[in-house]
This record gives C-alpha cells, sequence and structure tokens, in this order.
C-alpha cells in the first residue's frame, strides 16, 4: 500500500491542476443537488428569488430577522454588527474522535499542574447539547463529525460499527467525514457504515483501488455546497493520507489516498471561481501539525477555516496559518467547537469561535438517547461487564512522550513474548508532511 500513496503529491502538471470532465459532470451534479435543496427551503420560507438573464441574482437580499433565525453569541450581542437588526449568525458545530464512548466518563484534564478527573459526554448529555444549541438558531445551524466515530468501544468492535450509526443518526448531524479508524474493519464494512449515515459525506482524497472495477474513482463526493445565513459556503473534505502507514494496512486494503496537494487547489478554485461560494471550509482528519502545515500552504489560498480533527487537541483559539485558522474539537464526545460567523447582507463581519464541554451538570441527558444507549448496549452486557483485572493507575494517553496506557501495552507485550524491546506507537502524534 505505500508505494500508492503518493498520487502526484506534488504535481503540477496539467491533468493534475485543472478540472477534469469527470469532475465538473461531478460537481453538477452536487451543485444541482444544493440548488435544488435551497430553492425548496426558499419557497416554504416564501422568499422571492429574483431571475434575470437565466442567471440566479445574488443572494445578498436573503436575510431572516426573526428572533428564531438569528442566534447571537454573547460577545457578538455587545458589537455594533450584532445589533443593527440586519445580521444573520451561521453557526457550525463540530464534534470529531468519539470514538464510541456512548456513556458519561472521566474526563482527563490538568489544572494547576496537576491531573484532574471530570464527568464528560455521553451521547445522550451531547444530543441534548447539540440541540440545545441548535434550537437558538434553526435555519443557520450545521452539524459536523470530523470522523473516527465508530471504532473505540468494545460495542463498536463486536458490531463492526454497526451499532453507532443509529445513534449519530439520532443526533442528526448534516455533515460527515471518515476518518483513519473508519477503515478499521475494512472497506467494506466502512461503505456499509458510511452510507448508513443520514447525513452529507464529504473526502476528496479517498480512491477505489485501480484494480478493482470502480477504477480509482473516488469513494465519496468530494465536497458539499450550501446556501445558509445568506451567503453560500462549501466543505471539501481530507482524510489523513498516512492512513496506510500509522496503522495496518490490511485494515484500508483496496483503498488509495492522496496527500491534499493533489486536488485542493482545484477544488478552491471550483468553488470560489465558479461556484463562488463566500466561504470555504476544509474538513479534515489528520492531525493538528499536518492541518496547521496545509494552513500554511499556498495550496489553501482561499480557505477560510480547517476544521481539523485526529489528534483530539483542545483547541480554544483558532491558529492561525499563512491562508487559514486551524481548530480542533477535542474528542470522546466531551467537547463542542462552535463558531459563529455574523453576515450582513451578504457579508460576513465577524467569527466568533468557543470550544464548548459537554457537561452533564449543565444539559440533562435526553432519555430518547438514553434509552436507545442502553438498547444497544443489552445485548453485550454479560461479554463487557465481565472483570478481567484491575489497576490504581488511570490508563490515560494524554502525554506526549510517555504514558501509562502505552506502558501497560508494552508491559503486557514484555511480559507475554519476552522480546528484548517492547514498543507502542504513540497514535496521536503524526509528523508534519509540509514542512
Amino acid at each position: 500500500m505505500d508505494e500508492k500513496i503518493d498520487l502526484h503529491e506534488n504535481c503540477s502538471c496539467k491533468s493534475c491542476q485543472q478540472l477534469s470532465d469527470a469532475e465538473k459532470k461531478l460537481h453538477l451534479e452536487i451543485s444541482e443537488n444544493s440548488r435544488r435543496e435551497f430553492f425548496k427551503n426558499a419557497g416554504k420560507l416564501g422568499l422571492g428569488i429574483g431571475i434575470g438573464g437565466g442567471l440566479i441574482s445574488p443572494l445578498a437580499s436573503f436575510a431572516l430577522n426573526t428572533e428564531e433565525s438569528i442566534y447571537k453569541a454573547s460577545s457578538i450581542e455587545k458589537s455594533n454588527t450584532g445589533r443593527n437588526g440586519k445580521t444573520q449568525v451561521l453557526t457550525l458545530l463540530h464534534t470529531a474522535d468519539i470514538h464510541s464512548q456512548l456513556e458519561i466518563h472521566d474526563e482527563f484534564f490538568i489544572e494547576h499542574n496537576k491531573p484532574v478527573y471530570k464527568k464528560r459526554g455521553g451521547f445522550a448529555v451531547l444530543k441534548t447539547m447539540i440541540n440545545d444549541l441548535r434550537n437558538k438558531n434553526p435555519l443557520n445551524t450545521l452539524v459536523i463529525d470530523g470522523g473516527d466515530c465508530f471504532q473505540g468501544s468494545g460495542i463498536a468492535a463486536l458490531t463492526e460499527g454497526r451499532a453507532i450509526v443509529p445513534l449519530m443518526n439520532n443526533i442528526g448531524y448534516d455533515i460527515m467525514l471518515p476518518g483513519n479508524w473508519e477503515v478499521v474493519y475494512g472497506k467494506e464494512m466502512m461503505l456499509k457504515d458510511m452510507f448508513a449515515y443520514n447525513g452529507v459525506k464529504v473526502c476528496a482524497n479517498m480512491f477505489h483501488d485501480t484494480k478493482d472495477e470502480q477504477n480509482g474513482e473516488l469513494i465519496f463526493p468530494p465536497y458539499f455546497i450550501k446556501y445558509i445565513a445568506g451567503i453560500k459556503i462549501g466543505f471539501i473534505g481530507y482524510n489523513d493520507p498516512l492512513t496506510p502507514r500509522r496503522q495496518s494496512p490490511a485494515y484500508s486494503y483496496g483503498i488509495q489516498f492522496a496527500f491534499p496537494k493533489k486536488n485542493l487547489r482545484r477544488y478552491i478554485q471550483l468553488l470560489k471561481e465558479y461556484e463562488k461560494c463566500d466561504m470555504v471550509f476544509l474538513l479534515t482528519h489528520m492531525g493538528l501539525a499536518q492541518q496547521v502545515g496545509l494552513a500554511d500552504m499556498e495550496e489553501a489560498k482561499g480557505v477560510d477555516y480547517i476544521l481539523g480533527a485526529d489528534t483530539h487537541e483542545r483547541i480554544r483559539k483558532p491558529i492561525q496559518g499563512a491562508y487559514a485558522k486551524v481548530t480542533e474539537p477535542g474528542a470522546f464526545g466531551s467537547f463542542i467547537s462552535k463558531l459563529d460567523i455574523v453576515i450582513e447582507n451578504g457579508n460576513v463581519k465577524e467569527h466568533n469561535y468557543q470550544l464548548l464541554d459537554v457537561d452533564p451538570l449543565h444539559y440533562k441527558e435526553d432519555e430518547e438517547m438514553k434509552m436507545l444507549v442502553k438498547k444497544t448496549k443489552e445485548p453485550f452486557e454479560k461479554k463487557l461487564n465481565r472483570i478481567i483485572g484491575k489497576t490504581k493507575t488511570p490508563l490515560v494517553r494524554y502525554y506526549v512522550i510517555e504514558t501509562p496506557m502505552d506502558n501497560f501495552i508494552t508491559d503486557a507485550i514484555m511480559w507475554k513474548f519476552k522480546p528484548d524491546i517492547a514498543l507502542s506507537n504513540g497514535f496521536r502524534f503524526s509528523e508534519n508532511r509540509y514542512g
């Protein structure tokens, strides 16, 4: 697999820098779906859409000033832009690396240079919190997941991810990205699980192997376009191109990965110059080092935000790169990143970003989700509740150099197999391939 990973990574040939006929056709299909959705919603809302010369007129007048359609974060409320009655707010709620953590759990924090554990997460709390945030701005909120969702727990492993999909659908995600661990059950199972999600799927760098009948075609749509809050926005998805190297290549057998350099510039050109998107977001699962590197690449010019994932980083303030800002929303369903973008007459005026704790003390568990989780767990309770050992040391993997969980793994290897050296991969920290 390694020799296939570099698909024209640094290529500047014409065929790699211009839009192919196949890409244009795919673009038109995706774009037409977005237009149909927009006009359908516009009709429901009674919006007048002017048509002139066969072209859609600018969407600057698409503004709803009802209380239900406008949510102003506290910092925005104090601004002149937020008070003048001419604004809408686009809200993006982003989770990632949930890793099938269904229940409220002990989450690791550092306070006063000491480890502290606080109750966070749980699908029932996560659903309540997302619903609360979404209901404050129902017409202009998108809920996004950045991957690594249906791997990481016993239930996920025993069902090859199937048990997690209905729970995510119950929350109501709008856009989904596959992460590096979505391949863990093999290509066929990844396809079944990912396409069982109700939300839109995006990924521009995962291809069917050239040896199968799909002959190197993209597995998922590369991008998604939406009219929302009076502007047009586009999302381009990228999974970690190093996936076959980071974990067993058997997991991703039949899948080829490419670096964003292969096609990012072309997709940005398409969204900015042809579709006239007001904002472009990259939805990535590549790790913080690669994502910051990507934000500094000239190929990312035209991107507003890289909504990242993979290294479980809790980004409290967006990292400003040369061409884009980078965020990550933590992990395990313990955090939600919330990006509010103020729009006035079709123009972006302000940004407000927050990383919010999924705190059961502030949000009551959703009863429907609580029952769904209970039913999901029931067939496996006996197997998963069997005690196989005890430890007084929290087995975390949050430290960079040496962690208790890695020590546990290497000690177990030494005990069982008696090797000279035992190694454990620092799984959350990838190299920056962009220098």
